[in-house]
């Protein structure tokens, strides 16, 4: 009996994934036929999608492909109006702003960028730490924090092994036959200065003692150093964090923030008002969080793993070890001067920033100020440059001949392939934000956002501060364990809903919770970054637990900070934006009464 229950155990473990895919839909079916209505009916599929993405049971990209018969089946909505949620602005947008980042790695920039940052703070401990952290941080912004993980991680690597203390030899030594049998055991140990002044220790026997008719007959190697094995940890978790944090920065940093700018877009415009969401806006909100969010990263890291000496600014430290010194500027000598195509790319890249962030700013007229209202989006510069590469030349335009005198006429590459554009661009990711709009505007026309609205109406007693806090701390914990975008795509339509159903502009909760699904710190499977350092064997999962709980913790209440002042003012997050501006059209009408009954 015994031996059958094993059996069917592991049958049901090998299997699990397919019995997700069949149990569920079974489970959740007495829903739609016990409550009439289409709320139901949208309720059960975004049960089921929930449970898919949560689970994993079906690829996350394949499961956000659901909606395109699934609601059409249900009659939420018409197939021709389901996919065209699959490619709007936003997907667009991010489509050529990850060609543009990919080209900057295919040209070898973001390297140049790493070790130039790193030659400049220098290989004292924490300024080396900061070092990794800066870049790995300012990279994230711009490009996937999965390739930027990836490209710093060698380099890491690189540079611990040159800081490693070489092993220590334990010697047992013997005398001779006939000799008087003394056993000696020596300790030869040969480490970095370096190393030590990091942990403010010193080798214990640094000399070498020989004697007149001594053999050595037995010889161990020590390979593993603790205070050394502890540095190797905080130099890896360090490059991870910083690439989750960076993400925030920026429009384009992270998906859920994509995901944040196309459920807004289509509430606002559901109202008749243009999105309060672009480039510049997010930068706003998002760039300060990500630099506070980085500084603690740092400074705990150091406390951490470098020992609270390290963290005083103060404190004397030495110059560095030289070995590291002569690594990067020896990789760095590797990539010589920069290139034709590294100047034209970055150059491309500088534009489209710039694009992006005068297209329609606050401050002034924005270059799209001069054309007609909702004709220009952001996705029009990304893949306008994005075009652009893969017409430039990635050599500098001229005739060459070849050795027997003749013009070499061959087409000249240019600074971008489709090959290599089809092969990084992260496809399921668009899918995937796709399926979310479709879910919401399921959850929309349906009426399940108004219920669950009213549902949520008890959070209101809690003060703003505390339900920020909260909830975003829930999130950040619970996307250690599922993908942040599909956390994003769940959560955001939701949050605006619950905003809205206590009075607050949808924003106030809308942008916390994107953020939080970023701060993924505890575990190996909470981001790609996690993941890549992990795969690097140095690191436990209870290593990157004990340190992230507390990132979690402070990096969110760096969002209830930056939501409560900065939010507050530039947003308006305490009030509604549809509904001040029909009170003013309300006051505006009734005064026009007034003043029409008082001429008569």
């Amino acid at each position: 009996m015994l031996r059958a229950l094993q059996i069917t155990g592991k049958v049901l473990l090998k299997y699990r994934s397919q019995l997700i895919v069949l149990i569920t839909p079974l489970l959740l079916l007495p829903l739609p036929f016990t409550i009439p209505g289409p709320e139901a009916k949208c309720g059960y599929a975004l049960l089921l999608l929930a449970t898919y993405w949560c689970t994993e049971a079906i690829p996350i990209a394949a499961t956000a492909l659901m909606p395109v018969f699934l609601f059409p089946i249900l009659g939420l909505m018409t197939v021709h109006d389901v996919t065209k949620e699959y490619m709007k602005n936003t997907i667009m947008m991010f489509v050529g702003g990850l060609t543009v980042a990919i080209a900057l790695e295919k040209i070898n920039l973001h390297k140049r960028i790493a070790l130039a940052i790193l030659r400049v703070l220098g290989t004292q401990p924490k300024w080396l730490m900061a070092g990794f952290m800066a870049p790995t941080w300012f990279m994230s912004m711009w490009i996937s924090n999965t390739a930027t993980a990836a490209m710093m991680l060698p380099m890491v690597e690189a540079v611990l092994e040159q800081i490693k203390p070489q092993h220590t030899l334990q010697l047992e030594v013997t005398a001779e036959e006939g000799e008087k049998p003394y056993i000696y055991c020596i300790i030869i140990v040969k480490q970095s200065n370096w190393f030590y002044s990091i942990l403010g220790s010193k080798p214990s026997i640094s000399a070498v003692i020989s004697y007149k008719g001594c053999l050595v007959s037995k010889l161990n190697e020590n390979r593993t150093d603790p205070h050394f094995v502890k540095l190797s940890k905080g130099f890896l978790l360090c490059v991870a964090y910083a690439a989750n944090v960076g993400g925030v920065a920026t429009l384009t940093g992270t998906p859920p923030n994509l995901i944040l700018k196309g459920f807004v877009d289509d509430i606002w415009k559901a109202h008749g008002m243009s999105s309060p969401i672009d480039f510049p806006s997010w930068m706003i909100y998002g760039f300060p969080i990500s630099v506070l969010s980085l500084v603690i990263v740092w400074y705990w890291m150091q406390l951490y793993y470098l020992g609270a000496r390290t963290t005083c600014l103060c404190c004397k430290s030495d110059k560095g070890d030289p070995r590291v010194n002569r690594l990067i500027e020896e990789e760095y000598r590797k990539l010589g001067s920069m290139s034709y195509a590294e100047w034209v790319v970055a150059f491309m890249f500088v534009l489209l920033v710039a694009l992006w962030f005068f297209r329609n700013p606050d401050f002034l007229n924005g270059w799209a100020y001069h054309m007609e209202d909702g004709f220009i989006g952001d996705a029009v510069p990304a893949i306008f440059i994005a075009l652009l590469l893969f017409v430039i030349p990635s050599t500098l335009p001229g005739l060459t001949k070849d050795d027997d005198g003749n013009y070499d006429v061959t087409p000249p590459e240019t600074l971008m392939d489709w090959e290599t554009m089809h092969s990084k661009q992260p496809w399921g990711t668009h899918i995937l934000i796709g399926g979310g709009f479709a879910l919401a505007k399921a959850c929309s026309v349906s009426g399940l956002a108004n219920w669950i609205g009213s549902v949520l109406q008890v959070f209101d007693v809690l003060p703003g501060w505390a339900m920020v806090t909260v909830l975003s701390l829930f999130v950040s914990f619970i996307t250690n364990v599922t993908s942040n975008s599909a956390m994003a795509t769940l959560l955001m339509p939701i949050m605006a809903i619950m905003a809205e159903g206590i009075g607050m502009n949808p924003l106030y909760l809308m942008f916390p919770i994107c953020v939080a699904t970023s701060f993924a710190f505890m575990l190996p499977v909470g981001t790609p970054p996690n993941a890549i350092v992990f795969s690097s064997g140095k690191i436990k999962v209870i290593d990157m637990a004990k340190t992230g709980i507390f990132l979690n913790i402070f990096c969110v209440l760096t969002v209830t900070l930056i939501s409560q002042t900065l939010g507050y003012y530039y947003f308006d997050f305490g009030t509604i934006p549809w509904k001040e501006v029909a009170n003013a059209t309300v006051t505006t009408m009734a005064t026009s009464t007034v003043e029409t009954v008082t001429e008569l």
